[in-house]
């Protein structure tokens, strides 16, 4: 892969945690690519502490679309910020309709995002989106990257602050079992929550087989995780809407699965 100096480039993410954080492969192998250059990312306000901690990225532009950014007026000061940046590249693996004017209206040289996107024929450059492969690889592809073989899995790199290393530490201290199981039962999607019920099933039978039992999950999921948690006297505790993101991440690597 040829490497290009000096440029400026914009990752237009506006989706949610998930999708952040499996678009940081991409963003990482832009860091390669572009090398010297300037990587921004547009995100939300939810997702801003995985960008903040990814060494590949330069700058956050944080865009509150459902709150304080959410009228017109604020739009159209998004979009003369970004203008006024000069970008080179953009690229959007984000494939809202808001997302492809962000990149129609940029200015920049050269904008990239998939054929699915609303409006794709507004991009100068159209990848083919493939439902049919990983969604690292399928980002991946949007900067031209070899995905025919295993090179496309790539992990996220989050660093982590000495301080939220303390931190974890502490939280996880009076755990007394070695098999801490990391249990997240929320979800942005309702259709894609799994039952209740169940999740206090799965965890009365992972209690049985020695484990200790952490839900996490944002303040949005506190009551639910609570709920779970009432079900057992031991070995269950939450810390839903009591850590950041990276406190998660930081969590979720100490733990056995």
């Amino acid at each position: 892969m040829e490497v290009l100096n000096n440029n400026k480039i914009l990752v237009i993410q506006t989706a949610f945690l998930g999708d952040a954080v499996l678009t940081l492969p991409m963003i990482q192998q832009l860091k390669v690519l572009f090398k010297n250059s300037k990587i921004s990312v547009l995100c939300i306000p939810s997702t801003k502490d995985v960008f903040k901690n990814s060494e590949s990225v330069d700058e956050i532009i944080v865009f509150d679309k459902r709150n304080k950014d959410k009228s017109l007026i604020s739009f159209f000061k998004l979009i003369l910020k970004i203008r006024g940046e000069q970008f080179t590249y953009v690229y959007s693996p984000h494939r809202s309709l808001r997302s492809t004017l962000i990149s129609f209206f940029s200015n920049a040289i050269n904008t990239t995002g998939f054929n699915t996107a609303s409006l794709s024929g507004l991009y100068k450059k159209i990848i083919s989106y493939d439902s049919s492969i990983h969604e690292v690889a399928r980002n991946l592809s949007l900067i031209g990257f070899d995905i025919t073989n295993e090179n496309w899995k790539i992990m996220p790199e989050l660093k982590t602050p000495g301080e939220i290393k303390n931190r974890t530490d502490d939280l996880l201290k009076n755990l007394s079992q070695k098999k801490i199981i990391a249990v997240a039962p929320g979800s942005v999607w309702q259709t894609k929550v799994y039952p209740e019920k169940y999740f206090v099933e799965l965890i009365d039978l992972l209690i049985k087989n020695g484990c200790e039992i952490l839900l996490i999950g944002g303040k949005e999921d506190k009551i639910l995780c609570e709920r779970i948690t009432a079900n057992f006297s031991e070995h269950v505790y939450t810390l839903a809407g009591k850590i950041s993101v990276i406190e998660s991440v930081e969590i979720l690597k100490k733990c056995f699965a």
